[in-house]
């Protein structure tokens, strides 16, 4: 295994986990407030609409650091030897680590966890408006 990829694979998960956690707060704020860091959505957008845009630029900028992982898992492989083990380790890792740091955030956060009780009423709201959408189209 090269030095580089020992130095890029950490990297790019605290990267990743770091843009999973922005996404996470953003994701709550938006379904909590309607607004995404005092940024609010315009009078015609319905949050719904925001929530999966935020979805797939979340998509958009984690993609390019999963494949650089990856990348760095099939070139550190030599004949034989299978990196599923380190892949699987590094994404357990990964997902705990995001765990922790929401965990935490809500733990010493008032308002994020005004936000995460509120998340319930808000997706029944996003569900009526889907469904009115729905039979307007109709």
């Amino acid at each position: 295994m090269a030095p580089a990829m020992g130095f890029a694979v950490p990297l790019l998960s605290i990267l990743h986990g770091v843009i999973t956690l922005l996404g996470v707060c953003a994701m709550v704020s938006l379904l909590a407030t309607g607004t995404i860091g005092g940024l609010t959505l315009p009078a015609n957008v319905p949050v719904w609409v925001a929530a999966v845009l935020l979805l797939m630029v979340y998509g958009i900028l984690v993609g390019p650091l999963k494949l650089a992982r990856r990348a760095c898992y099939r070139g550190a492989g030599r004949p034989g030897w299978s990196w599923s083990v380190v892949f699987l380790l590094d994404s357990v890792v990964s997902i705990a680590l995001v765990v922790a740091l929401v965990w935490l955030a809500i733990h010493f956060s008032p308002e994020l966890r005004k936000a995460v009780h509120s998340i319930p009423s808000l997706a029944h709201q996003a569900k009526d408006d889907v469904r009115t959408w729905w039979q307007e189209q109709r």
